[in-house]
């Protein structure tokens, strides 16, 4: 189908009138064709792109009304997207104050929503958001899930209370999506108990907790060091009928063995097998790491033929860990033959791996080889960062180079890396001790 439009003499542009074809887009009778939600797409992009073309809030208003009454959704989102790209972001007021009906404004106000979360306009967002919520237009719980994402990836925690309490106050019920994203929340702040009161509200109010649910409060459980309040979760998952994995036990493994209890890790990544969870690479580069901080890098080694048992490769934590072992025991020759394998392999080592062996190097008087090694990182690559100047730099001091020390510190300026507190630090303590 072909349509003609036709201009009548008072709409026709005239090289005096700047914004004519605003006018025209915005006297034309959009109503003869809104069935027709393709043709308006089309005349709304040739206007838009004439010379002297005014944006308008209510043009943008009208054409996002007809395509969304269409489900026309990903032209609506292009349409959403220009309007926010020349800054009408009053599109949303004009939504707000009732232009359309209702449904069709919570539709595109949630199409805002979505395109501002997409681009993470934290405050445009919020800002929308909040309108909709007092002005009695509740938004889809999706989008209010994706805000609180936002927020919570940017630590924003006060804001997510307060988009989370809104939800509450003016009717948005929240899902499982909502109430793992508050739990991860609150665990990641260290405010377990606030979770575990959250846990109880969301079984009060009929939602039942899944596995992830249960993997975050376990996680955060780990983290506090609340071992027995996590193997607890652990068993009240049993009893649910949900299923355990790597992601429940991992984080309880690791909480062990940061405290040197290798016997409970051992334990539980014995239950973890018998409960149908597989141990990941993660799982045992814990474990591994767990012997080399008591001094039993022997023992951490035995790890890999377990692991190459299960089909698993050692990866680069694998053997940063016993670098970080056997440079703790001063034996640096079996380090530096780790670093030589793990190249054998095609592991590519990182600047962890170096910062670690440069370390073990100064800390056992060989300032040259770590010199050595700051070179061959640079060119395999790697590029050093702050730490890795610190460790050379406190060597040097350590090794009575004042020279050396200041070399190092004018490269690391020179190479554009910060110094950091840690980096100055060094300098002042060590200089201070040498003075005495």
């Amino acid at each position: 189908m072909t349509l003609c439009i036709r201009r009548s003499k008072s709409l026709k542009p005239t090289k005096n009138s700047t914004s004519s074809y605003y006018f025209y887009f915005r006297n034309f009778n959009f109503k003869s064709i809104r069935h027709l939600p393709k043709v308006v797409l089309g005349l709304f992009r040739w206007a838009e792109v004439q010379k002297g073309f005014k944006h308008s809030e209510f043009a943008f208003c009208t054409v996002l009304e007809i395509l969304v009454e269409n489900d026309m959704k990903t032209s609506a989102y292009w349409v959403a997207e220009k309007a926010i790209s020349v800054n009408l972001h009053r599109v949303a007021d004009v939504l707000i104050d009732g232009y359309l009906k209702y449904d069709v404004s919570v539709k595109l106000l949630d199409l805002f929503l979505w395109v501002y979360s997409k681009k993470s306009d934290v405050k445009h967002c919020l800002v929308v958001f909040d309108k909709m919520v007092r002005s009695g237009l509740l938004p889809d719980v999706r989008i209010c899930n994706i805000i609180l994402r936002i927020l919570r990836d940017r630590n924003l925690v006060g804001k997510a209370r307060e988009v989370y309490g809104m939800k509450g106050d003016f009717g948005v019920e929240p899902t499982i999506v909502t109430y793992n994203t508050m739990l991860d929340l609150y665990c990641k702040e260290g405010e377990v108990q606030q979770a575990l009161d959250l846990l109880l509200e969301m079984q009060r109010r009929g939602c039942c907790p899944s596995d992830v649910t249960y993997n975050v409060l376990i996680n955060g459980l780990s983290k506090k060091g609340e071992f027995d309040q996590a193997k607890e979760l652990i068993g009240e998952m049993l009893n649910n009928g949900l299923k355990v994995s790597a992601y429940t036990y991992n984080p309880l493994i690791c909480g062990y063995c940061q405290k040197g209890m290798l016997i409970e890790a051992l334990g539980l990544g014995e239950e973890m097998e018998v409960r149908g969870a597989l141990p990941s690479i993660w799982t045992y580069n814990v474990f591994m790491h767990g012997f080399c901080k008591l001094g039993r890098v022997s023992d951490a080694r035995q790890w890999i033929s377990v692991m190459l048992k299960k089909n698993l490769v050692p990866d680069v934590v694998t053997y940063n860990t016993l670098i970080y072992g056997h440079c703790q025991l001063g034996d640096i020759t079996k380090a530096l033959f780790l670093l030589s394998e793990m190249r054998r392999r095609n592991v590519n080592p990182t600047v962890v791996t170096y910062n670690t062996m440069m370390d073990g190097l100064c800390k056992h008087g060989d300032l040259d080889g770590a010199m050595r090694l700051k070179d061959e990182m640079i060119n395999y690559g790697v590029f050093p960062d702050a730490f890795s100047y610190t460790i050379l730099i406190d060597g040097s001091y350590k090794a009575g180079n004042m020279l050396m020390a200041k070399e190092v510190f004018d490269e690391m300026v020179s190479k554009g890396v910060e110094p950091d507190w840690l980096s100055y630090t060094t300098c002042i303590t060590s200089e201070l001790k040498l003075g005495e």
